[in-house]
């Protein structure tokens, strides 16, 4: 009776025992088996994409407006983002209850309207005020962070840097771009009408030229000038033939009063020559619009406009034309009376007359060569003497001798085979140590395949059919 009562709670220790072993081996078969199961499903921000388990918590998650700016004069604004290594997913709102937002992909630079409404229309104005943009960053798995947002003031553009469009502090090329995008528009309020008269020109073009340099309007406004600026063509007189190419260089002398924007325009003979091309002088702005860049060889009309950042007051070159002669005939190249140049005020300072050059094209005469006496004529070389061909005595044939007797070869030796090669022992030994390395390494690949997770699998497997085993024992 004692004896059964012991096997009774034997038995009872090894079901425990049992038990146990079984959902240890479950759950280790299941672990690493299932590399999608990982600790970094727990909590957003921890681990890696690579699924480490124990990697300490990322940084703090970041949104940033305009680089940190304090005030925007634009609506459209542009946001820093970091969402950290396990961000899938993201989503902006201007407001802090995110309604009919969706998700989109994740993106360290986001482009961003101010006043844009999620699921409706994007309103034409935008109130002056302070704004919140409000962002979500989201796991794969769909877990989300805590709401990071960042502010910005978007305030009404000073009438001093009301034309700075991008809030930098200076104007450069970034608003020359804007001014060639709008050029002609007359939206009420168009950022690069820069004047308040309701469309995009060379007048803002001019006004453009006058603030690149950080001069204020009220510095460079001058009182109305007389016309003072004159223009140079040189060379002066042009004498050249037909199919060869030349070169006329156009100069600007404000003297002394300051010159913003220039537009050239010069006429030329279509019949005598052509434009081959047009080298605008360094430090220009060139315009390349509608009307104020143009190049017609049919109608000989070339129109170049350029501004000066800052103003010329000293002469300056403007560019250089190049043109190809077509054949002979005499006219002139001259600036045409659509040329102009803007002072601080927009008014055209340019002085008339204006310039031409005289050009003449001329076929080259070929010049009478002089008759060249006749050469005498040279005396008759007189035939060569026939001289009597001497007979040679034929020699004597030569006498043949006797082909000499072949010689008998050699009688051939014949030598004993060579003896094997005997290695030293040294040799062998490491031959034979080699060979057994290579044996043992072929017997060791398949535990040597077997690593890393797997392996500890196949442990596990091993220790659960040996409990297995001893309890059918």
């Amino acid at each position: 009776m004692e004896k059964i009562k012991r096997k009774s709670i034997f038995s009872k220790k090894w079901q425990l025992i049992r038990s146990f072993a079984v959902l240890f081996c479950v759950l280790s078969i299941i672990f690493f088996s299932n590399p999608i199961i990982r600790w970094t499903d727990l909590a957003f921000g921890y681990g890696s994409t690579a699924g480490d388990i124990f990697s300490p918590p990322r940084p703090v998650f970041s949104v940033e407006i305009n680089d940190g700016a304090i005030n925007t004069y634009s609506r459209n604004v542009s946001i820093d983002l970091d969402g950290g290594i396990d961000a899938r997913t993201m989503a902006l709102s201007n407001s802090s209850d995110f309604d009919n937002v969706s998700l989109e992909p994740y993106n360290i630079v986001k482009e961003w309207d101010l006043c844009s409404v999620a699921g409706a229309e994007t309103p034409a104005t935008c109130a002056y005020g302070i704004y919140t943009v409000y962002v979500k960053f989201f796991t794969a798995n769909g877990i989300a962070s805590e709401i990071i947002t960042d502010t910005i003031n978007l305030a009404e553009r000073p009438p001093a840097v009301r034309r700075d469009s991008n809030g930098d502090g200076k104007i450069d090329e970034y608003e020359l771009n804007l001014i060639l995008e709008n050029w002609g528009s007359e939206e009420e309020g168009n950022i690069s009408d820069f004047n308040d008269d309701g469309i995009v020109d060379i007048y803002d073009f001019n006004l453009l030229m006058i603030l690149w340099s950080g001069e204020s309007l009220s510095a460079a406004a001058s009182p109305t000038a007389p016309a003072m600026t004159k223009v140079i063509l040189s060379p002066a007189v042009i004498e050249i033939s037909p199919q060869k190419t030349f070169t006329i260089n156009i100069d600007i002398d404000p003297q002394g009063i300051k010159n913003y924007t220039v537009k050239m325009q010069a006429l030329f003979p279509a019949d005598l020559v052509e434009v081959q091309s047009f080298k605008f002088a360094a430090d220009t702005v060139e315009l390349d619009e509608t009307g104020y860049s143009e190049i017609d060889n049919k109608k000989g009309i070339l129109i170049k406009t350029s501004g000066f950042p800052g103003g010329i007051s000293t002469k300056t070159n403007f560019g250089s034309i190049t043109f190809l002669t077509k054949k002979a005939g005499s006219g002139n190249i001259k600036i045409g009376d659509e040329s102009f140049a803007f002072d601080s005020n927009g008014e055209d300072v340019l002085y008339a007359p204006l310039p031409q050059s005289k050009l003449t094209v001329k076929t080259a005469v070929p010049t009478k060569e002089a008759a060249k006496p006749a050469a005498p004529a040279k005396p008759a070389v007189p035939a060569e003497e026939k001289k009597p061909v001497e007979e040679k005595p034929v020699p004597p044939a030569p006498v043949e001798k006797p082909a000499p007797e072949p010689e008998k070869p050699a009688p051939e030796v014949k030598l004993p085979a060579e003896a094997p090669e005997v290695l030293p022992p040294e040799q062998v030994k490491v031959d034979v140590e080699q060979r057994i390395s290579e044996a043992q390494s072929r017997m060791l690949l398949p535990i040597k395949v077997i690593g890393g997770g797997m392996g500890v699998l196949l442990l596990v497997i091993i220790v659960c059919l040996m409990i297995y085993i001893l309890r059918k024992k």
